[in-house]
């Protein structure tokens, strides 16, 4: 499956194709402008099979032709201009004062900080890591805004989302609060496994046949 993103929100997007188009009617019929994708998904490839093609060889080499790079989520490809990256809009925040986004109190959240979160792991803050385990070895540049591996995905980042607000609650200070949050990261990972290890086991059901 193809999934096409087009800038701006979703409300706003061309889909001319119509809901039953199979690649979802986002685009525009003919003698219309054709809509800005910023990126293309292309679901159902785990890393076991992507990896052979998006790092180097033919595919690889063709993207980079068209000033294009692949990177690979836990199910899906994701296709995107060289130019833009996840961290890409955090950094035009930080540049614009008017908008208040100080690196000193900010947290970057991803589950896939080896592949396509890897900018947001790089930026000069810290960035929790809630992939369920890192599939390889922990490149040591990611640690220099502080890294933090919690697991659980949504599940791990609504953990610590939780107790770092009640810091910043009780100190009304968002750089004190990301202080704490080696603590906290430990502490949410240590409820998670606390979690996990309360749920029963599934019961074995045997079906004659």
């Amino acid at each position: 499956m193809i999934w096409l993103n087009q800038a701006g929100p979703v409300d706003g997007w061309i889909r001319d194709g119509g809901k039953e188009d199979p690649l979802f009617g986002f685009y525009a019929l003919e003698g219309r402008p054709q809509p800005a994708y910023t990126n293309l998904f292309m679901m159902g490839l785990p890393p076991h099979i992507s990896n052979r093609y998006i790092h180097e060889g033919e595919f690889a080499e063709g993207l980079a032709n068209l000033g294009l790079t692949a990177s690979a989520a836990p199910n899906s490809v994701c296709i995107r201009s060289n130019a833009v990256s996840k961290d890409l809009p955090v950094r035009w925040l930080a540049e614009r004062p008017e908008y208040g986004l100080r690196f000193s109190h900010t947290v970057a959240f991803g589950d896939n900080p080896l592949g396509n979160d890897r900018p947001l792991a790089l930026l000069p803050l810290p960035f929790v890591s809630v992939a369920p385990e890192l599939s390889a070895e922990f490149p040591p540049e990611l640690g220099d805004g502080g890294f933090h591996q919690v697991g659980g995905c949504e599940v791990g980042t609504a953990a610590v989302v939780d107790l770092l607000n009640i810091v910043l609650e009780a100190e009304g200070d968002g750089a004190a609060a990301l202080r704490q949050l080696p603590s906290l990261c430990a502490r949410a990972r240590e409820g998670l496994a606390d979690a996990a290890s309360k749920v029963p086991a599934a019961p074995v059901v045997a079906a004659a046949l």
